[in-house]
């Protein structure tokens, strides 16, 4: 939860001893934070301004996070007493922000750039660090413009942005389902009246009234937030109340009851249409999802792209147009894996493939990082020596001549910038069709990708986290892992298990361990070790326990289960938790 606190204007210089990413500007104070994760929040940062700005809120052209990141409890207290505030564990991070309180409790705000974000790393609670730092810096954001938000918002859209199913662990992404199932009945049940009230609620103590509980109501809010903004078609309604509610007053009571009557006033056919779209939307949300849309067309891309890859290897003089057709492959299959990675992302209740699909993510974003810095360099100086020695009036900085669009554009993994359109992949073969060019990507462009692919990306492991075998995992796979130095297809191989492996692109297709030797832990490692598409477990010793490492595996297509020990309620737990899954 965050907390906001009434703290004066600090009197150190904001840039001393922090360091810039961007718009994050961040004091470690020692604190060994991974530089990936200041990227990834630096990142978030820019995504968080382009949301915000669909919904009508900007910020000034100055607006920067200031971000102090203490590297434990007890600096992180010592740090917010002497700036007069006083924590406790239970408080992961905090926004200072300054504002106004009358006699009423109203509160109102002066637009304020920067406001300090202060939070430590919680070495118990790990996992907590991203979403408390996008919650606080929501809150910054809020303050630069817009000012103290409608009530249910001023902690229904922190909330929401911090508790986007990618950036969760798979704890907290059950218990969130878990929280919408809890609270069905409330929902499904609530009456007009009732909603009404809910959003035009000045204090929090108005939701024990109106719905018994303040805990509910900031995780309604942020289920409402998530329908609004999930919603092309209802943005506009929402920018609009916004915008009208900051115009009217700049006072949180009358910005939350403005808020909700322009919403009443202009939902098409009114606020029982606006709760029967919510509560629908609300169902879809509480329960797993299938993610299996993009299996077939990621398969048939990967299929083509490596046969290509395999005609290249061949050749000791590649042209022009295969170059560019490999490299144009490339982006279709890599497209659409990283659109499939983002859903699976989201819905996968497995960790060892949560970690798999990070670490792909991960590995396509830093090689196209590498890409750009290699390619907008060569460009900018190819622009420049063209504008000094050959001046075009059409085209005064070569921007048409001479186009550059980074790999972040083309495989759209970084939404700040906007992405390419995916291409219209054919039903039949689904491929590309054989006359689809990616907008900007000449010949020289294209030889310049293919020449960073060999040398900086294909071929490279994944950047994946060796196995933590702990001393009390003794099982016959486990055993046989330690004793071949880590290697996995070596112990497979001595507990009796085979893999088979697609023939072109060598990826494992089945990992078969019928009537191998292993126990229920064995299998904790196995989605990161092969990442199989189908595994047969038939024929082994595995009980019920096994089931919380097979379930909500959104890659695992088939799973064979004949012959073992698991009871029809763990087979219905698999079942719920994977969709898309065939058990056999």
């Amino acid at each position: 939860m965050a907390f906001l606190f009434l703290l004066q204007p600090e009197l150190a210089k904001a840039q001393q001893g922090y360091q810039r990413f961007g718009r994050v500007y961040i004091n470690t104070h020692g604190s060994a934070v991974p530089a990936s994760l200041v990227q990834y929040i630096a990142r978030e940062g820019e995504l968080l301004i382009t949301k915000y700005r669909a919904i009508g809120i900007t910020v000034p052209k100055d607006f920067h996070y200031k971000i102090d990141f203490l590297p434990n409890f007890e600096a992180y207290r010592s740090y917010s007493a002497a700036n007069g505030t006083t924590v406790g564990p239970g408080t992961l991070g905090y926004t200072s922000i300054r504002v106004r309180v009358n006699q009423q409790d109203d509160r109102s705000m002066k637009p304020q750039v920067p406001t300090p974000i202060v939070c430590y790393w919680n070495h118990d609670l790990p996992w907590e660090i991203l979403p408390t730092l996008l919650h606080e810096m929501c809150h910054a954001v809020h303050a630069a413009n817009y000012g103290v938000m409608p009530l249910w918002l001023s902690e229904g859209l922190p909330e929401w942005y911090s508790n986007r199913k990618q950036h969760l662990g798979v704890q907290k992404k059950i218990s969130t389902m878990r929280q919408y199932q809890r609270y069905m009945d409330l929902v499904q049940k609530m009456s007009t009246e009732q909603f009404v009230d809910f959003i035009a609620s000045t204090k929090y103590d108005d939701w024990e009234r109106v719905i018994g509980d303040v805990g509910v109501g900031y995780f309604l809010a942020q289920t409402l937030v998530d329908f609004f903004l999930g919603n092309p078609s209802a943005q506009p309604y929402f920018r609009k109340a916004l915008l009208q509610a900051k115009t009217d007053s700049e006072w949180q009571f009358e910005r939350s009851i403005n808020w909700a009557k322009n919403v009443q006033t202009n939902w098409p056919q009114g606020i029982p249409m606006l709760m029967k779209g919510w509560k629908s939307w609300y169902k879809i949300q509480a329960q797993p999802k299938k993610t299996n849309e993009l299996d077939p067309f990621v398969d048939a891309n990967r299929e083509y792209f490596h046969k290509l890859l395999a005609k290249v290897r061949g050749k000791q003089v590649v042209t022009d147009a295969e170059r560019y057709a490999l490299v144009s492959q490339w982006l279709a299959f890599t497209r659409l894996e990283m659109d499939d990675v983002a859903k699976k992302r989201a819905e996968s209740y497995h960790k060892g493939e949560t970690t798999l699909l990070r670490a792909r993510l991960l590995q396509v974003q830093q090689f196209a990082t590498k890409d750009h810095t290699v390619r907008e360099g060569i460009t900018q100086n190819h622009r420049a020596g063209l504008i000094r020695t050959r001046p075009n009036g059409a085209d005064p900085l070569y921007r048409k001549t001479v186009p550059y669009q980074p790999l972040s554009w083309y495989l759209g993994i970084n939404t700040t910038l906007g992405a390419h359109a995916r291409p219209p992949y054919l039903s039949g073969t689904r491929l590309p069709p054989t006359n689809f060019r990616w907008q900007e990507l000449d010949v020289w462009q294209a030889n310049m990708i293919f020449t960073n692919l060999f040398t900086s990306h294909i071929g490279q492991p994944l950047p994946l986290p060796k196995p933590k075998l702990t001393a009390a995992a003794k099982g016959p796979f486990t055993m046989a892992l330690r004793a071949n130095n880590m290697n996995p297809e070596a112990a497979l191989k001595a507990v009796g298990g085979k893999l088979e492996r697609h023939p072109v692109t060598r990826e494992v297709i089945t990992l078969n361990l019928a009537s191998a030797r292993i126990n229920n832990a064995d299998l904790e490692h196995i989605a990161v070790l092969f990442q199989p598409r189908v595994l047969d477990l038939s024929d082994t010793n595995i009980t019920d326990p096994a089931s919380r490492h097979l379930a909500g595996w959104a890659s695992l297509r088939v799973l064979k289960l004949g012959r073992t020990r698991l009871s029809k309620e763990a087979v219905k737990q698999l079942n719920y938790y994977s969709p898309g899954l065939s058990i056999q």
